[in-house]
């Protein structure tokens, strides 16, 4: 039933299908799946699309899926092909990249492949590792600003604490909530302003334990 609306509406009138895919590829559904794709090559594109909607971040089921459909052929075949162009490739180059060479090898190795299986197939590893490094370009850039906001915000903490009530202050307000922020920044206080006496860095350290 579910696949007939499916096919008959797809997926952009069916946003009650949308929540119960979503509910039900919320679970593992890697044995359903595999059940489903002992009949690879005889399934449609609804119902290829179905199992990646069911599957979502299942990249190791997929892979091997193809990988497992790929012997004993000759070509590539459509429902392959399908699966390639609607899969994360990106996703599933850098979560199993042993298994994305491996299925990619085999692709390679197919002795009927055709040119434009070819071109095919190195379109879509060209743009596997463009979104793949733009990507992990994305992650060091913002981890590159994280580290600058980071040194800055302890640089501002430091100027604004200048006694310990001033550190006390900044932890209670949620300005800082890293403890080695925190003991960095107490150091920091008690170097600049050290107490005079043996009284003043015990009532310092007793403020401290508090």
């Amino acid at each position: 039933e579910c696949l007939y609306i499916l096919r008959k509406w797809h997926w952009k009138h069916c946003d009650l299908m949308d929540v119960l895919i979503g509910e039900i590829a919320a679970g593992d559904n890697s044995s359903f799946i595999l059940k489903y794709f002992q009949e690879f090559d005889n399934l449609d594109t609804v119902q290829l699309e179905l199992m990646l909607k069911l599957g979502y971040s299942n990249s190791k089921l997929f892979l091997q899926t193809v990988l497992d459909n790929l012997i004993s052929k000759n070509e590539l075949e459509e429902n392959i092909k399908h699966l390639l162009q609607k899969m994360n490739l990106p996703f599933c180059h850098e979560a199993n990249n042993k298994l994305y060479t491996a299925m990619l090898d085999a692709i390679s190795k197919l002795p009927d492949i055709s040119a434009t299986d070819l071109k095919f197939t190195l379109v879509l590893t060209t743009e596997t590792i463009r979104l793949t490094r733009s990507r992990n370009d994305r992650m060091l850039k913002n981890k590159e600003t994280r580290v600058i906001l980071d040194t800055k915000k302890l640089e501002n903490l430091r100027d604004n604490c200048k006694t310990l009530n001033d550190v006390l202050d900044a932890v209670s307000n949620e300005q800082v909530s890293s403890m080695l922020v925190v003991v960095e920044t107490l150091l920091w206080v008690f170097l600049r302003d050290p107490p005079n006496s043996d009284e003043m860095e015990a009532s310092f350290i007793s403020k401290l334990s508090d």
